[in-house]
């Protein structure tokens, strides 16, 4: 067990060495998020301010169990590092919309709604990878009506 996980961070610390530089805005990027969902994140770039996202949850436990997915289409602003005198990285505020569904076994309906995230994003100059915090307002219409705050902060890395 200690030789597969040796082995894993060492091919992990070599992606990471032989990477170009600021790979974000363009590519898929994957990682996780931790709050409101915790889950797996994954992003892809359509253009150098237009983004897709999505992340995907479950929960397994006696007696219960879970399942959340959510996607949302966002937008980048431009980046701030000049106001803000930032050379590691590049900031940047994002906005959009999608829908989430979330469903649970002790229920007989599953949970549909409407998001709006908004957040700021950090591209690591030096690594192909981004940070992000996201706050998320929801509006749910199945199986009621009902208004709800979601919010995470994450990882990604992406893949060339």
């Amino acid at each position: 067990m200690n030789k597969f996980f040796t082995t894993a961070l060492l091919c992990i610390s070599l992606s990471f060495i032989s990477q170009p530089a600021l790979a974000q805005q363009q590519g898929i990027g994957i990682g996780a998020m931790l709050n409101s969902p915790t889950g797996i994140s994954l992003k892809g770039w359509v253009n150098n301010n237009l983004a897709i996202d999505g992340a995907i949850s479950f929960s397994l436990a006696e007696g219960t169990s879970s399942f959340y997915f959510h996607s949302d289409v966002l937008y980048h602003g431009d980046a701030v590092n000049e106001d803000l005198n930032l050379e590691q990285g590049s900031l940047q505020v994002f906005y959009g919309a999608g829908f989430r569904f979330q469903w649970f076994d002790t229920q007989n309906d599953p949970i549909i709604g409407l998001r709006t995230p908004i957040g700021l994003n950090y591209g690591i100059h030096e690594l192909p990878a981004e940070t992000f915090f996201e706050l998320a307002p929801s509006i749910d219409f199945s199986p009621s009506f009902r208004f709800s705050f979601g919010g995470a902060i994450g990882f990604r890395y992406y893949l060339h």
